[in-house]
């Protein structure tokens, strides 16, 4: 007669997480550095001046987004910065005027002298 804990397969197979496209994740993660680059040419160049602005090219060989900072006069780039610094500046940009936003609005209770 077996014993009944032979017939319990302590170990349950895992379940594997959905699978994961790398395309679809990579176009997901391009367009997201596209739309902070859109933000910080609206919002950012504002502020620093006219004349310059961010650009994504794909770096081919590593297949990622690659984002500079572009003089438009010369089209020279005038420094390349790493796609996850962008979304950082992005989020961190938006906070900072959500802020000033609230401060600068008397209906929401965060008013300045």
């Amino acid at each position: 007669m077996k014993d009944s804990q032979s017939a319990i397969d302590p170990v349950r197979p895992m379940v594997a997480p959905a699978s994961i496209d790398p395309v679809k994740e990579q176009l997901r993660a391009t367009q997201e550095i596209m739309r902070a680059v859109r933000f910080l040419n609206k919002t950012e160049l504002e502020i620093l001046g006219q004349g310059y602005k961010y650009a994504v090219s794909q770096d081919i060989v590593a297949r990622r987004p690659v984002v500079k900072l572009v003089d438009e006069a010369t089209g020279a780039t005038l420094y390349q910065i790493p796609p996850d610094q962008v979304l950082r500046k992005a989020a961190e940009l938006r906070r900072k005027l959500a802020m000033e936003t609230r401060q600068g609005n008397p209906k929401d209770g965060f008013e300045t002298d």
